[in-house]
């Protein structure tokens, strides 16, 4: 069910446990909010630093 699913997204997070609406409403406040007015066509990654762990593992199996 949707609980399994995540949980199983929360394992896989560096913080090791799973979202919850507060982690994104913060992102979204700012970007909704004058302080962000000025960002325009940018994807922004919400993930606990997963993308970074991942790019992070790319470079290092790279340098092998």
């Amino acid at each position: 069910g949707v609980r399994g699913a995540s949980d199983a997204i929360g394992s896989r997070s560096a913080l090791k446990r799973a979202p919850t609406p507060f982690d994104v409403a913060g992102t979204v406040l700012f970007l909704a909010s004058e302080a962000g007015s000025y960002v325009s066509g940018q994807t922004i990654v919400i993930d606990a630093g997963s993308k970074a762990d991942a790019d992070i593992a790319k470079l290092t199996t790279a340098r092998r």
